[in-house]
């Protein structure tokens, strides 16, 4: 009996091998838009393309779009394109100020979709401080760890986006803050950022390649940003890191570019303004960058 059930078993293993082709349909080709603009003073991107099949890795630049930036106090500029899917503009030709909502139009293919964001204010990042940590696995002793240290704006419903770059990179995590805590609907309010926060400027690897060491140099960024633009964040980071045993359905990425004609075709992306506070620091023994 135990032979004829491995036999069976065998055999089901072995068809299992025989390729299955799927067709998949080709979906409506979208325009994209990557519109994270900031109150830094370096030349602000516009990013237009458009999307292609899933098995199509071919960046799809849209070139020949008009794009305009309004705030509600009636200035206008409008974005220079060197025939390429980059649209730019000089921010001190449009200053940005705190709580002036701002509207991104973009006409394209005989299409005007457009996206509104308001500036909110944002917090001095006061300093950036380390220290080692023993491991208990790996091939390490000990680990660098570093955090930044900032108080949430006094008033609730404050909204942050933390990234922080090692020797010019960034890291590929998804860092979000609510009123300096973890919880979006969170009760804390005017506090310094809590731990998981501040130490999430920190590589989340043991290795001994990604670990911070002596010498690198840590850049922290710190946004303002709606909590719109941080449930897009979350929601495309679950996607990103979907999978296993207790992979969630997908869901498609929210977007704030909306075409005025209802009926015409869609567009995905965000538009986002914020304000950004920034520090860095170079990992010495000293364990902080704090000058005073």
């Amino acid at each position: 009996m135990k032979k004829i059930l491995l036999i069976l078993i065998s055999f089901y293993l072995i068809s299992c091998e025989d390729p299955i082709d799927i067709e998949i349909e080709n979906g409506e080709s979208q325009l994209v838009v990557e519109a994270i603009l900031t109150n830094s003073l370096k030349e602000q991107k516009v990013i237009l393309s458009k999307s292609g099949n899933y098995f199509d890795p071919i960046f799809n630049e849209v070139r020949n779009a008009e794009i305009s930036i309004l705030d509600n106090q009636g200035n206008v500029i409008k974005l220079e394109n060197n025939n390429s899917s980059t649209y730019s503009f000089n921010p001190t030709e449009l200053p940005f100020q705190d709580d002036l909502t701002y509207t991104l139009e973009i006409i394209y293919d005989n299409n005007t979709f457009t996206s509104l964001s308001k500036l909110k204010p944002v917090p001095p990042i006061d300093s950036i401080t380390w220290f080692k940590e023993k491991v208990l696995f790996g091939d390490l002793d000990s680990i660098i760890i570093a955090q930044f240290w900032a108080y949430d704006l006094p008033g609730l419903g404050d909204t942050y986006w933390i990234r922080s770059k090692i020797n010019g990179t960034y890291l590929d995590n998804i860092s979000i803050a609510y009123d300096g805590s973890t919880g979006s609907g969170s009760s804390s309010d005017n506090i310094p950022f809590i731990a998981p926060v501040r130490f999430s400027i920190t590589p989340n690897s043991s290795d001994e390649e990604d670990v911070l060491k002596y010498g690198d140099e840590i850049e922290v960024e710190l946004y303002s940003i709606s909590t719109e633009f941080a449930n897009f964040w979350k929601i495309l980071g679950d996607q990103i890191n979907n999978g296993g045993l207790f992979a969630t359905p997908p869901t498609n990425v929210p977007t704030n570019i909306k075409n005025i004609n209802i009926n015409g075709p869609k567009a995905i992306g965000w538009f986002e303004i914020s304000n950004i506070s920034t520090d860095s620091a170079t990992i010495t023994r000293d364990k902080t960058n704090n000058k005073e």
